[in-house]
Parts: structure tokens; sequence; C-alpha cells
């Protein structure tokens, strides 16, 4: 069964295949070719997979779970941006809005990167003599950039990624390693300026938001402080980049040196403004991230829940008090975003600056 098809879809999966899932949990190994991937290199789902047949067989026939069922946010940091900046078009695609299929945020960003490819591919001469990269793509993956390609650099839009970060990506995943190894620095170049267009076209109010804090943190950095916020559970957060000093360790993990930071000399106690502006964007989404785990944990622990599997964005519990968990991470994760939250961190430092004449945060999109 697909995550993209809806829960009923998921549900019929399961009960049309309710005896070919009884007979791998009690044959695992002969029946292997069922459950076992043996294509995927990076989160190979096998595992997961027997794990789940074998809880569900154990569920139906003597009424015990033993693994928790996880319910993972979709693009998280994009989750927030779209209730920070009341955006439905990245609400919708992050599945914030309700719908009757889940959406799919990496498929978009996909499809504008590969209108940019084709765009470009169409506009290049022979008299160039550049290798027209674009034309290759299409060839390569048959005119069209899947969601695989721009996943990574996409889960980390949310957190300020850099051009320079999205080009790493993109070597590190190895969708180039088809390419000769004589034109792979100008493909990643090439890919990486695709990726940068589509993203660049699908988060525009997030975007926007995202320069707005760094404008308060250049602001607190001229006074000579660091940019503060309070959390919706209280928690006060200083977004606090001292300047180091950098020396390389001689010592050694996993055959790699490692660079020690210190504070001390003449910069001791000062501000490394550079920093804190680039930093500010992925604290300012952790710290709600964090809200709103938080919030979901206290709440479902009132309401009974005593087994808990969470990480960031995926929260798990026993499969019979799934339905409670999920209202729960709806709910306050709506109650974390009434307040317009540009407009929260902005008071937040006009009374740290004690000013009045701070910018006013951009306006925000019609999401209600």
């Amino acid at each position: 069964a697909s995550d993209k098809a809806s829960f009923d879809e998921r549900v019929a999966w399961v009960d049309a295949n309710h005896d070919m899932l009884l007979q791998v949990a009690d044959n695992p190994l002969e029946l292997a070719s069922m459950w076992c991937d043996n294509e995927t290199v990076k989160k190979n789902p096998s595992f997961q997979r027997i794990a789940a047949i074998k809880d569900y067989a154990l569920a139906v026939r003597e009424g015990i779970s033993y693994v928790p069922v996880q319910l993972d946010g979709a693009c998280n940091g994009s989750q927030h941006w779209s209730a920070i900046r009341r955006d439905p078009t990245i609400a919708k695609l992050t599945n914030v809005m309700p719908g009757d299929k889940p959406q799919d945020l990496y498929a978009y960003v996909a499809e504008l990167s590969t209108k940019e490819m084709i765009k470009r591919a169409s506009e290049w001469t022979e008299e160039s003599d550049l290798v027209n990269y674009c034309q290759m793509f299409i060839e390569h993956w048959d005119g069209k950039i899947s969601r695989k390609v721009v996943k990574r650099a996409t889960m980390c839009d949310a957190y300020g990624i850099t051009s320079h970060g999205i080009r790493k990506y993109v070597r590190e995943e190895g969708h180039l390693r088809w390419l000769p190894k004589e034109l792979l620095a100008h493909g990643v170049n090439a890919l990486g300026s695709l990726e940068e267009h589509g993203l660049a076209g699908a988060m525009v109010e997030s975007n926007a938001g995202k320069e707005y804090l760094r404008y308060l943190t250049e602001q607190c950095s001229l006074a000579g402080k660091n940019i503060e916020w309070t959390t919706s559970t209280g928690f006060r957060v200083v977004h606090n980049y001292p300047k180091y000093e950098m020396r390389t360790s001689k010592s050694t993990l996993y055959n790699k040196k490692y660079i020690l930071k210190a504070s001390y000399g003449e910069d001791r106690g000062k501000l490394d403004p550079g920093s804190a502006f680039t930093g500010i964007a992925p604290n300012y989404i952790h710290s709600h991230d964090a809200t709103h785990m938080r919030l979901a944990i206290l709440r479902m622990a009132e309401a009974g829940i005593e087994q808990f599997s969470m990480i960031h964005d995926s929260y798990g519990c026993p499969a019979s008090q799934v339905a409670i968990m999920r209202r729960i991470i709806k709910e306050t994760f709506y109650e974390i975003h009434v307040p317009v939250q540009l407009e929260e961190i902005a008071a937040d430092v006009a009374t740290l600056l004690e000013r009045d004449d701070l910018e006013a945060p951009p306006r925000t999109g019609e999401l209600i």
C-alpha cells in the first residue's frame, strides 16, 4: 500500500491482503521475496515491513500489538511555515489543510524544477560550446525530475538551506552518478540551480518569513544583543552565537579529525552576527518543533497514553490509542499557530531593544 493513498484505501488494501499477510507472518523466510527490499540502499524498509506484518498477525489472533504506530509530519518545517505565514498553497501540499488524499510538496517542487529544466533546454543552441546538461537530464529522466531528486533540499528548505547545501546534497544523494566524472561538477551545479528555482517558486511566503527573522536578528546584533523569543509553552529561547577561535584537534573519531571551538582572548563574550544571521531560521523552526512535541506529549499523558515513540516530527504510540494521539497532534499544532507567530517575535524584539520603529512583519496569507 502506498503512503500517498487515503486512509480508507490503505485499510481496504489490508483487508484485501489479509490472508497473504498472515501467510507471510507464519513463513517469513520462505516468503521473503514478498517483504524484502533488495534495491533500496538508504532507509531500507524491509525489517519494518516484516515487524509490522508479524505485529498485525499477533493483533488479529491474540488482540495484542507491540509495534508503535508512527504518524510523521509531511515536510514538518514547511508545515510550520505554512501556518506561520497563513499560506494556503504550502498548507495544502503539506497536509495541514484537510483533504481526501495526502498531498506531496516534494512532487510540486519537482514539477517546478522540471518546467525550468525544459525551458532551459529549449533555449540552448548548438553554437554554444557548453554541454547542455538540461537536455541530458531530460533524456536520462524521461523528461521529468522525480520527487526523490529534490526531496532532501525541499525537506531542509524550511531551515534556510543555502545554495552550497543544495549542491552538497545533490552530490551526496548520488542522483548524478550516471554522469561521466569530467562532467559531474558542472552537472551538480546545473541540477542544484534547477532545484533552487523550484524551491524559490514554491516557498515564496516561507522565504518572506525567513527574511523577516533575519532582519530582526540583524537589528539585535547591531545593538549588541542576542535575539530572544518565548515559545507557546513559556520557554525563553536565547539565540546566542558568540565568536569562537577555531582549532583543529589532533584526536580522531571514525578516521576523521574534528574542529574544536573555544571563546577566549579579545573575542571572549563578543557576538558573531554572521552565525546568528544564518542560524535564526533553523533555530526558530526547531523551537516550534520542540514546542509542538512537548505540548502533544503532555496532553497525551493527560489522556492516558503512557507509551511513546517520538523523534522530531514523528509521533508514535500503541495502535489502540492512535486516534487519540492524532487528535491531540492536530489540536496542539493549531493552538501554537492561533497567534501570528512573527508578530509575537516582533513584539519580543521590540521589548528587548526598547524600540517602536521596527519594520512590521510581512502580511500573512488567507489561510484560516
